[in-house]
């Protein structure tokens, strides 16, 4: 991971290879498993697993991309990803 530019707000920009974003998809599916197993099926969790396992799915598409390609990712401090 290589840090492309943090402004001094909320959000910081990052370039991950691909196999980053592996590791970062395989820590999403478990995520999602995990949330899950514990069967709560409350609005929070519903909606918890239903981004961990968009998010599985973002990070697993730039994980198949051809080998030595980077992505660049704007982090955010909201929890949100571009």
């Amino acid at each position: 991971m290589r840090l492309i530019e943090d402004g001094g707000r909320d959000t910081v920009r990052v370039e991950l290879p691909r196999e980053a974003c592996d590791a970062i998809s395989d820590m999403c599916a478990y995520l999602a498993d995990t949330i899950a197993a514990d069967g709560c099926g409350c609005e929070d969790c519903s909606e918890r697993l239903a981004q961990a396992e968009a998010w599985e799915d973002v990070f697993r598409g730039m994980a198949e991309t051809e080998p030595g390609m980077t992505h660049e990712v704007v982090l955010g401090q909201d929890g949100y990803v571009h």
